[in-house]
Parts: C-alpha cells; structure tokens; sequence
C-alpha cells in the first residue's frame, strides 16, 4: 500500500497535480517544481517585444472572443492604463463589429491593514453558509493571505473562462476581452511566491508542505487557464522608480508589494517567462507578446498598446 493510499502521504488530487506539474511545467519551459532559486534580474521592460498571436492562435481562441491580457509589475502604469484604453480602442474599433468588455474586478480588496475578499464574485450566495459573512477580512502582512489569494484567483478566472468558451452562435459582435490580474500574470505570481523567502508575507514556511500543494494547484490551475490567452502585454518598471511613484502618491504605509524584496523576485520570474516560457507558447499555441516600458509616459504608451490589440483584432473578423 503507497502513502497516497494509507493516509501518511499526498492524496489522489495532490498526485494529480504532482504529475500533471512534472510534466507540464518543464514542457512549457518553467524549471521543476517547487523551485530550488530565484532567476536572476534582468530589465525586461526595455527590451520592446512586438508579436502578434500567429495564424495557429485561432485554433486555440475562444469563439468570437479575442481574450488579451494587460498585467505587470506594481506601479508600472497598468491601472491608469486600463483607463484609458478603453475609450482609446472604442475610437478606434468599428464599433458595428466589436464590444470591449474589461475583466478588471477581483476577489479581493487590498488596503492599508486588511484584504477583504468577495465571495460573491467567484461562488453562487446559494452554497455560502448564510452566517459567513461577506465579504470575508484577512491580515494583510501574512502568507495565508497571499495563498488564499493565489487560490480565489484560479477559481475566479477558471469560472471567466467556463463563461466566455460556452458555444454560441456567430454573434451579431465579436467581444474584446480585456484582463487585468489575470492568469499569466497569476501563474509568474506564484512562481515567486514558492521562492521566495526573505519576506514572511510572501515566504511559506518549509515545514508546511499542505500549504505548499495548495499553492501547486493554484499553479496548475491557472497555468492551464493561461493558455485561452491570446496576446499577454506586460509593463515593467524597477523597483526604485515604483517606490517613487509610491511616493509621489504621499501613501503613509509600506506597499504590499512595492516595499518588499518580493518585488525583485517578481520581476526576475517576469523576464524569466519571457525568456523560457513565452517563446514555447508562441511556437506551439501562437501566444502573442508586447513587452511594454512603464518609465514612458502614457501619451506613449497607450497609443502603443491601442494600435497593438487594434491589429490583433483584424485577424479576427
């Protein structure tokens, strides 16, 4: 009788995932996991990578439905970016083909001293308890956290997914799926976290190996997501320009992630997809790629990244 079986070990669910990550992640380019360091840091954002999803991309697309996902590193500009893309693409798409639909919410609420997360975005009100209150308060500078959070990720963009590929007949539309925080962005996000070990709120502890396949199955799970991604844009900054901007913000408590070292590692697993995982999927799934320079201002970089998802949307009509 194996461990599995008696109890003393992994259950079947974790063997599954044990097995589907020895094999998936080195196929994909990503190291063995968990991982044993921290890739090095390099300054990816500057190296300006223009590719559109190839022609096999659409084999692997949702129906109608281009998903293109806008993430990067904190205070890299994103977020005054997804305000202003909007109303640059309306502009600029034929507004008779085309719907612009924006995946910007999230679970979870981070402020200065707690992170709340709304159930309600990921799970039916009819199966949560009706004495559980919601949204649910967590600490904020703890590791529980940060895994909960990897976990209502995979399931709330698993659920965006199950939505946006039900069959349908040619729409009247084509939807242009915008998404923040989404499932690349997600899948990076926990190769750092299982590396990382200076700061305790993104360090899970060695001796908590429960946690650590929580964390395996959250990988997984948006690993697989990640694939109905048609272009991935990325925009990155260093550390020290977020901190100055943090700054200039006249914030008066460290950033969650701005002020830790767990920025660094961020970034280098960053670069590290770009460089080892990105150009498997081009090749194999036609995943595009724009690699976007934060320290430029938006006058640039919005007209940019407008024209880039502009072109991929040509291809689909």
């Amino acid at each position: 009788m194996s461990k599995a079986e008696n109890g003393q070990g992994a259950g079947p669910k974790e063997v599954y995932y044990e097995e589907y990550a020895r094999l998936l992640f080195p196929y994909l380019g990503w190291p063995n996991w968990p991982p044993k360091e921290t890739p090095g840091n390099k300054e990816w954002w500057k190296a300006g990578t223009i590719v559109l999803p190839s022609s096999s991309r659409a084999s692997y697309s949702l129906p109608y439905t281009p998903l293109i996902e806008i993430d990067g590193l904190p205070k890299s500009g994103k977020s005054r970016i997804r305000d202003e893309l909007s109303s640059s693409l309306t502009n600029s798409l034929d507004k008779g083909k085309w719907s612009i639909v924006a995946f910007d919410e999230t679970p979870l609420l981070i402020t200065k001293d707690a992170v709340f997360a709304d159930l309600t975005l990921i799970y039916p009100p009819d199966i949560l308890p009706d004495d559980d209150p919601v949204p649910v308060v967590f600490e904020k500078d703890d590791w529980v956290t940060t895994l909960y959070y990897q976990h209502l990720k995979s399931e709330w963009w698993g659920q965006q997914i199950q939505h946006l590929a039900k069959p349908i007949l040619q729409p009247k539309k084509h939807k242009l799926v915008l998404g923040y925080r989404g499932p690349t962005d997600g899948t990076i996000f926990s190769w750092a976290f299982a590396s990382h070990r200076q700061d305790s709120t993104f360090a899970i502890p060695d001796d908590l190996s429960r946690a650590s396949e929580l964390l395996l199955k959250s990988a997984v799970n948006l690993e697989l997501v990640s694939h109905y991604v048609d272009a991935v844009i990325l925009v990155g900054i260093s550390q020290q320009e977020a901190q100055k901007r943090r700054a200039a913000e006249k914030k008066d408590y460290p950033g969650w992630i701005t002020d830790s070292p767990f920025y660094q590692d961020l970034s280098s697993w960053y670069g590290y997809w770009i460089e080892n995982v990105w150009p498997k999927m081009h090749k194999r799934y036609g995943t595009g790629l724009l690699v976007v320079d934060g320290r430029k201002p938006l006058e640039h970089n919005v007209p940019l990244i407008a024209e880039y998802v502009t072109n991929i949307t040509k291809s689909w009509v």
